[in-house]
């Protein structure tokens, strides 16, 4: 029996699918720019982008929209 067909959110098709839309297949080349782009900032600037900046507040933001955070600041 074939498994339930994949519904992936935005967030999972913007790193895992092509623009079309298809997913990407195993053993295809994944370049992820934002992470790269990152993981520079954190090798230019430091740990503080991660901690006060905007690295840390994009992740909170990310995890305030999927999860309740209430008491985290």
């Amino acid at each position: 029996k074939e498994s339930e067909p994949h519904n992936p959110d935005a967030s999972f098709k913007s790193v895992f699918a092509h623009p079309n839309g298809q997913l990407m297949k195993e053993g295809e080349i994944l370049k992820n720019k934002a992470l790269a782009e990152t993981f520079r900032t954190l090798a230019n600037e430091g740990v503080s982008p991660f901690y006060q900046g905007k690295i840390g507040a994009d992740i909170v933001a990310e995890l305030a929209a999927r999860l309740p955070l209430s008491g985290i600041s």
